[in-house]
């Protein structure tokens, strides 16, 4: 009572096929064939279509965003340094201006409390930080707000917006 197994496809032509005729049951074997749909095609085959459209839609998106908003990008958050635009990023701070020596260059400095978990107390401490002054306006003194830019040089990651308050008017 030993069943065999139904006979291989014989050439790639059968394989590739849309159908192949092969017997399907031991009845069946005895002259009747029946038609069999071929397999699905190989998920490699699916997955190349898939990445296609996927890299046609991205396409499709990119020229949409450049046509769209090609002046809004320009101004929004950027600030023009040597006639490049400078986006900003990141957090914003304001603080107290120390140090001017620098050209263009200005030392803020705030403070800020930490919590000390052994004492149950808050502790004082102090960042300081070098900012790029575009108009070299801000004099020591001045309370300025400072935002987070792309590195301008070795020790400038910030640039100065505003002049929130002047030392002079204090």
């Amino acid at each position: 009572m030993s069943e065999t197994k139904p006979p291989k496809p014989a050439s790639k032509s059968e394989r590739h096929g849309n159908e192949v005729t092969m017997p399907a049951s031991k009845s069946e074997r005895h002259g009747n064939e029946v038609t069999v749909p071929a397999k699905a095609p190989k998920k490699a085959e699916q997955h190349a279509g898939e990445q296609e459209r996927a890299a046609r839609e991205r396409s499709d998106r990119v020229e949409r965003k450049t046509d769209a908003q090609p002046a809004a990008k320009a101004t929004a958050g950027a600030v023009i340094i040597k006639g490049k635009a400078v986006s900003t990023r990141g957090r914003t701070f304001t603080g107290t201006v120390i140090s001017n020596r620098m050209t263009k260059t200005v030392t803020v400095e705030w403070e800020r409390r930490k919590y000390v978990p052994k004492y149950q107390r808050y502790e004082k401490r102090r960042t300081r930080v070098k900012a790029h002054d575009e108009a070299n306006a801000a004099e020591v003194g001045d309370i300025v707000e400072i935002v987070e830019t792309r590195p301008i040089s070795k020790t400038k990651n910030f640039m100065v917006t505003r002049i929130v308050k002047s030392a002079e008017n204090s």
